[in-house]
Order: C-alpha cells, then structure tokens, then sequence
C-alpha cells in the first residue's frame, strides 16, 4: 500500500443519504493524488475544474470540483427529481462539500 499526503479539512454530510458522498471522496482523492503525483510539473497557480452528475446515486445531484496543488474541493448541489419543480430539489443548495488539503500522511 503506498501512502499519499492530505488530510480531509472540510467533510459536510449529504443531507439525503446522511453520510459523506462517496463519489465526492473518491473525486477528491483521486484528482488531490493526481495533483500531487505531478510535483513540480504543476505550477502554484493551476487550477483544474470540472463536474459530474451522479446518476447512479439514488438522490443525484451535480458534483462540481476545483483542484490546485494545495487542496482539492468537490461540492455536491441538488438535481430536481425528474417530474419535480426546479425549486423541489432546493436548486443551488448545497448537499454535500469534500475538502482535502496537503498534509499529515494517511493510507490510500
């Protein structure tokens, strides 16, 4: 097992499943491991974003990202239930955030 370098520093429960998402973590570890991997080939200012929709998750939502050498976030926002009101799934509220910043060493 190798080991690599964070140390969660923002972990907010998705309210619908009442646990940390885990498509959220895995998006965090594996992009903040992947930015870390690329040592010196990643200037300070880089910055990488995306997102995702989690379909296979039984309340989806849109899982947005921001990584840089220093930390990586994935924020989870509601997705309206297919048939419901734009304003049924609460959109823009925040479900689920995940915050990994360099630091103490922990198991991958």
């Amino acid at each position: 097992m190798r080991t690599t370098s964070y140390r969660p520093t923002r972990l907010i429960e998705c309210p619908r499943t009442g646990g940390v998402c885990p498509h959220a973590f895995e998006i965090a570890r594996r992009l903040h491991a992947a930015l870390g991997a690329a040592g010196g080939s990643v200037s300070d200012g880089f910055e990488i974003t995306g997102h995702a929709d989690t379909p296979q998750c039984a309340h989806p939502c849109r899982l947005t990202w921001t990584g840089t050498r220093a930390a990586t976030e994935v924020v989870g926002v509601a997705r309206p239930r297919p048939g419901a009101q734009e304003d049924d799934a609460g959109p823009g509220s925040r479900l689920a955030i995940v915050r990994l910043e360099r630091g103490a060493s922990v198991l991958a």
